[in-house]
């Protein structure tokens, strides 16, 4: 989901500053509860053609937004932090809060779009993901609208960002000595080993796995062909005793990025009653700047996000809260299987660890 945020504090009619933010989807609920407080619809101040903008105190507190995403499932994202930190949550440039899955793919009328691969390479436009031989054309069907177009070769990659498909159109031909070298970067895993591989979602829609690299180095698009919007992650991917799959999230505008170490939480809640995870051995270091914990069954996907400055200030144990205004706890007792991702971030890195249960 895109955000569009203006960065301000604006007095509201109490005299209490408030922030503004903006949600590019249709919530079923929005609420803010201050600490010591109760909870509070969240109302809207205003509606685009591409968004909603709300405005909520800047306190320490708690901010909640639950929607529906396409596949029938609830989503419901909890914000835990301090008036000092909630700027730097919501307008994030890495991982911002929340992290909505709830906006409908493009809907409308399909074009096709048409071109050669000069050298041959991997060729990605929306959902559309194909390796192509040297000279060998390509045909991809897309709805009418705004794509980017990554190309990414053996060793090169081009992007052309807001491509407009209104109609059929003929793509002048991918050539990667238009394009850029790939970076590469060696990261490990926080424990060492496991295998590596980047992902490219660009602001308008495409999504892009880059060829999977040696175990201890990742590829990734060079910064200078990204725009704002533009999500690029390295996931590295290994198997842990009793603790399922970890991996770790690295903003690759770094030459060289520093992977924190992610604290195993010392007890997690899994069930109908309560989603929490104790931080208690964790370490708040002064590079953490929050600690997610995402609870995910069949029929919810349910994160709590606390900043550093609120786990220090209010303790150590993040825990899901159900109850804010119109919603229901939609975590079906007996669900067959449960996963508790445990996510800890700087302004560099992120690190999560995925927990299951069955």
């Amino acid at each position: 989901m895109r955000i569009a945020v203006a960065f301000a504090l604006v007095a509201g009619c109490s005299g209490t500053p408030t922030l503004p933010f903006s949600l590019a989807t249709q919530p079923l609920a929005t609420a803010f509860k201050p600490l010591g407080g109760d909870w509070t619809t969240i109302e809207q101040v205003s509606h685009s053609e591409r968004a909603g903008l709300y405005e909520i105190p800047s306190v320490d507190g708690t901010i909640a937004v639950a929607c529906r995403r396409t596949d029938g499932s609830v989503q419901v994202e909890e914000l835990f932090a301090t008036a000092a930190e909630l700027a730097s949550e919501l307008y994030a440039p890495l991982v911002p809060w929340p992290q909505l899955d709830c906006t409908p793919p493009p809907s409308g009328p399909q074009v096709q779009v048409t071109g050669e691969v000069v050298q041959g390479g991997q060729v990605a436009i929306g959902d559309f993901d194909e390796q192509y031989a040297p000279g060998e054309s390509f045909a991809i069907p897309v709805t009418a609208g705004l794509h980017d177009l990554v190309a990414v070769g053996q060793a090169e990659v081009l992007i052309r960002h807001d491509e407009s498909y209104e109609q059929p159109v003929a793509e002048v031909p991918v050539d990667f000595a238009a394009g850029l070298t790939l970076g590469s970067v060696d990261v490990q895993a926080p424990l060492g080993g496991g295998s590596v591989e980047t992902t490219l979602s660009t602001v308008n829609g495409t999504k892009i796995t880059l060829p999977p690299t040696y175990t201890a180095a990742a590829t990734y698009v060079p910064p200078e062909l990204l725009e704002p919007g533009d999500v690029q992650t390295i996931h590295v991917l290994e198997d842990i005793q009793s603790y399922g799959l970890a991996q770790a999230f690295v903003l690759p505008a770094l030459v060289s990025p520093e992977l924190i170490t992610l604290g195993y939480p010392a007890g997690a809640a899994f069930g109908t009653d309560a989603v929490l995870v104790d931080f208690s051995a964790a370490d708040v270091g002064e590079s953490v700047s929050d600690y997610r914990v995402q609870y995910t069954s069949h029929d919810a996907a349910l994160a709590a996000t606390a900043t550093a400055g609120w786990v220090r200030e209010h303790g150590k144990v993040v825990e899901f809260d159900p109850s804010f205004p119109e919603f229901r706890w939609p975590v079906l007792p007996g669900e067959p299987r449960h996963e508790l991702a445990i996510m800890q971030r700087s302004a560099t890195v992120v690190l999560e660890a995925e927990l299951f249960t069955q």
